[in-house]
């Protein structure tokens, strides 16, 4: 379990890499902002503003955007889209400045701006780079943040992320089609947000905030991921599973929160229990050495907490039967 657990934390700090020029201009501003938010907050400075006069300015820029009468009428346009974008950028490099001393402080200024960007979620939903940007603010606040916060502050930022998983959902279950030119473009989002899903579950085995009671944390980190495993699965067909980037992400994800709550993953409804082990079938067989062995694992975590809890009668080892053929087979073939 160990060495899964390891292979999991490594998939949480795994890099993204953004593509054309975008990329280049998002290192630029994020590099920019993290060096000033660490010289903000760097070890023995007084900090005689605890909110950080740095996020200042580019927090009032940002509401004053958002609230200016006419930015609901016209934010597709492209300088309306470039400050949006040049504000996500510099969030970003804010939350990768952060230490345990300045998370929570950090937290504390942007999350009225998490908030808003479900707002964003939702205008935005048909511009790729904005629509990655938010899920990207998200991801690094999972990461990097979540695991200094508070309770409280902690069901924020899940809060925050169950409204963007469901604008994302409204917007795309059932209108996705893979396109043969720019397949990673086209769905480097759908990556983003399994990181994101992922992130958050790093709360239960990495947390620095002084000790408190952490059940409704735990509980609300899961409900989340389940959440998001509910929207993306209609989404993962056996087409879509083809591109490499998107089988691992997904396939690690799934082997991760099994393992964290196989419990959970036994209560989810019928249906999507079944699509769940009907996507652990195919990753058994059709693509390559590493998904089969995490198909694998997840049976193992499943079936073992199935017969531990539920014994030998249990309804899920009965639908985890028809697998022992097929792994006999797998095995027998090697």
């Amino acid at each position: 379990m160990h060495s899964k657990l390891n292979a999991s934390t490594a998939f949480l700090t795994s890099p993204l890499v953004k593509s054309s020029s975008h990329a280049i201009n998002t290192s630029v501003k994020t590099r920019t902002m993290t060096s000033a938010w660490k010289a903000q907050h760097r070890p023995g400075r007084r900090n005689t503003d605890p909110e950080g006069h740095v996020l200042q300015p580019v927090l009032q820029s940002f509401q004053t955007l958002l609230d200016s009468p006419d930015f609901s009428k016209n934010y597709q346009l492209e300088t309306n889209r470039k400050q949006i974008l040049h504000h996500l950028d510099n969030f970003i490099g804010a939350i990768l400045g952060v230490v345990r001393t300045t998370a929570s402080p950090l937290f504390e200024c942007i999350a009225p701006c998490l908030a808003a960007m479900v707002r964003l979620m939702d205008l935005y939903h048909n511009y790729s780079e904005v629509v990655e940007s938010i899920l990207e603010v998200y991801m690094e606040a999972g990461r990097r943040v979540l695991c200094y916060l508070s309770a409280a502050a902690s069901k924020q930022l899940y809060e925050g992320a169950v409204s963007i998983v469901k604008v994302y959902a409204k917007h795309n279950i059932g209108r996705r089609t893979i396109n043969s030119e720019g397949e990673k473009d086209q769905w480097r989002d759908l990556q983003l947000l399994m990181e994101l899903l992922t992130s958050l579950l790093s709360k239960d085995f990495i947390d620095l905030f002084p000790s408190e009671d952490t059940e409704s944390e735990a509980v609300a980190a899961a409900d989340v991921c389940l959440y998001g495993l509910n929207i993306i699965m209609p989404l993962m067909t056996k087409e879509l599973l083809q591109i490499p980037t998107l089988c691992s992400h997904y396939y690690k994800m799934v082997l991760f929160l099994a393992e964290l709550y196989p419990s959970k993953i036994l209560e989810l409804p019928s249906d999507l229990l079944k699509n769940l082990l009907y996507s652990i079938e195919i990753g058994l067989t059709s693509f390559g050495m590493d998904v089969t062995s995490y198909s694998f694992d997840f049976l193992y975590v499943l079936a073992s907490h199935a017969l531990k809890h539920g014994g030998p009668d249990s309804e899920v080892l009965h639908m985890l039967r028809p697998f022992l053929k097929l792994v006999l087979d797998l095995i027998l073939s090697q």
